[in-house]
């Protein structure tokens, strides 16, 4: 079996942006949570009654420095088994996540504080838009654009399936689960040719 380069975004990979957001809006802004709908589309912040972009990244940077966003959130299920099963197959476990919200370092301290607390093993983090500056054979995001850029890179890309990056139109793998995530590697280690060993 080969021994593969193993991509993991983080947020709404591993990681539950989106509900950690909420509850911080909820609580330290009084915000209903009925107002909050999970997300039709990747932006989604209009849905939410916000008004621009700005106020969105704003709020997210506050809630960061705020001891909230990307440091308390429970992992998604199997997130600890599944990178601890990986790297005991022999494949290395790359991170890259796009956090730069916050105070200068507050982002970084928090997520590796988090994957510390919960355990996730990995080999290494990388902080990065560019999903595709850290060689990978397989790469699970939740952005379609990520997956597009990964996939013209040559890595074998996979979707996350969420509420956010619905297209009919578009025909991407998609898993349901962490857990599929490690049988789409699996099954890559044992029959695909031409990935790069490790």
């Amino acid at each position: 079996m080969r021994k593969l380069r193993v991509g993991f975004d983080l947020d709404e990979v591993m990681y539950p942006f989106v509900a950690s957001l909420r509850w911080y809006r909820h609580h330290h802004h009084g915000h209903a949570l009925d107002t909050m709908p999970d997300p039709a589309e990747y932006e989604f912040w209009s849905a939410w009654g916000i008004a621009t972009r700005e106020e969105f990244l704003n709020l997210c940077a506050t809630a960061v420095d705020d001891g909230v966003v990307f440091r308390h959130g429970v992992p998604f299920p199997m997130a600890r088994e599944v990178t601890h099963m990986l790297r005991g197959a022999g494949h290395e476990v790359h991170i890259v996540t796009a956090r730069f919200l916050g105070s200068p370092g507050k982002a970084e301290e928090a997520t590796r504080w988090w994957l510390a607390e919960h355990g996730i093993a990995y080999d290494s983090l990388t902080f990065s838009h560019d999903k595709t500056v850290v060689p990978t054979d397989v790469y699970i995001d939740d952005r379609p654009g990520n997956y597009d850029a990964l996939e013209a890179a040559g890595v074998h890309a996979v979707l996350m399936d969420t509420t956010h990056n619905q297209d009919p139109s578009c025909r991407r793998r998609r898993v349901r689960s962490l857990e599929q995530y490690a049988s789409v590697v699996d099954e890559l280690a044992r029959t695909r040719k031409g990935l790069v060993a490790l």
